[in-house]
């Protein structure tokens, strides 16, 4: 979209320096995306304790798997009859898995 405004000539020159911005046009962009990045972080801060998160710092990190609840499937006809004739008696160790 062209607009056209007046801007400070030492603030956008010292934005262009200091920024690596060879255009007025380029420090303008950057400088409103940082503004959209300041408002957003804000309404982040915002909403604090008003949202309730459940994840590790490991998980947040992408170095472990998110936990996932565990789901047995009931069983049904012979094949559940055979596992309950082998289960192991209440109260037995388990038997260590490797990994």
């Amino acid at each position: 979209m062209r607009t056209n405004i007046e801007l400070d000539d030492e603030l956008i020159a010292y934005v262009q320096r200091e920024g690596g911005h060879k255009t007025k046009r380029e420090a303008v962009e950057a400088a409103l995306k940082e503004y959209r990045r300041r408002l957003a972080m804000r309404a982040l801060l915002d909403m604090a304790g008003q949202v309730e998160f459940a994840a590790s710092a490991a998980e947040l990190r992408g170095k472990a798997l998110p936990a996932t609840p565990r789901v047995q499937e009931p069983m049904s006809g012979a094949y559940a009859e055979a596992s309950a004739s082998a289960a192991a008696p209440a109260g037995a160790p388990r038997k260590a898995r490797g990994r």
